[in-house]
């Protein structure tokens, strides 16, 4: 008999243990997969983004405190020039003529006997007398007026403000642009009219100056002697 108790009590005890684990696992479960599972990807581009954005942010910060430096440097600059209301011109170096140097004329840049360029010395002078290396567009024209019209301009140079500076001489006795016109091989003619004209880049004011001068020519050749007949 007492071995029909003890087996009663443990078919009891058999009893609740199962349903206590049955009840519990699912919870088990549950906080193992919450402990074991890192954030999810969904949240790591939400973190990314955020971070993107405040970079963007900081940079447009930045950008924005340059722009309001840059703007307040233009609003001193305009209440400098009202300052100076019309008298600003004033103050200025400005082309007030232009001048063909003494020297424009003939040249022989080729070794051979004769000129084969008009060299022409431009000068822009200020209004106080002085040469100006003033930046403007620079003409060239060399007229034959032996020569029928519209043959009569054998050269025409036209020298934009971008290249002007490169065909300055500036010196102790030189101040001046020097352009060449190239002559024609068959130039016979030794007096040339030679005609400048300076549109100064800053005021577009429009300057001319001409003078005749006067060129060696390229020798004739003599031409051949015929035999004497027998």
């Amino acid at each position: 008999m007492r071995i029909h108790r003890l087996d009663i009590r443990g078919r009891d005890r058999d009893r609740r243990t199962p349903l206590t684990l049955r009840a519990a696992a699912p919870a088990l479960l549950l906080l193992a997969l919450l402990v074991g599972c890192g954030p999810s990807q969904e949240l790591l581009d939400a973190r990314a983004d955020l971070r993107d954005a405040a970079d963007r942010i900081e940079t447009l910060r930045q950008e924005n405190v340059e722009l309001q430096n840059q703007i307040f440097d233009l609003q001193q600059l305009v209440q400098r020039l009202r300052g100076l209301e019309d008298k600003r011109m004033e103050y200025l170096f400005l082309t007030e003529r232009i001048s063909l140097g003494r020297f424009t004329g003939g040249v022989d840049t080729d070794d051979t006997p004769g000129d084969d360029v008009i060299r022409a010395l431009l000068q822009p002078i200020d209004q106080h007398g002085s040469p100006l290396k003033a930046a403007g567009e620079i003409t060239v024209e060399v007229y034959d007026l032996d020569r029928e019209p519209p043959d009569h301009r054998i050269c025409r140079r036209t020298i934009p403000p971008a290249e002007a500076s490169t065909y300055w001489s500036g010196g102790f006795l030189t101040s001046h642009y020097a352009i060449d016109c190239p002559l024609p091989p068959d130039q016979r003619n030794p007096q040339l009219t030679v005609r400048a004209v300076f549109v100064e880049y800053l005021t577009g004011n429009r300057f001319t100056d001409q003078r005749t001068v006067d060129i060696t020519l390229t020798p004739t050749p003599l031409p051949a002697t015929q035999p004497a007949a027998d």
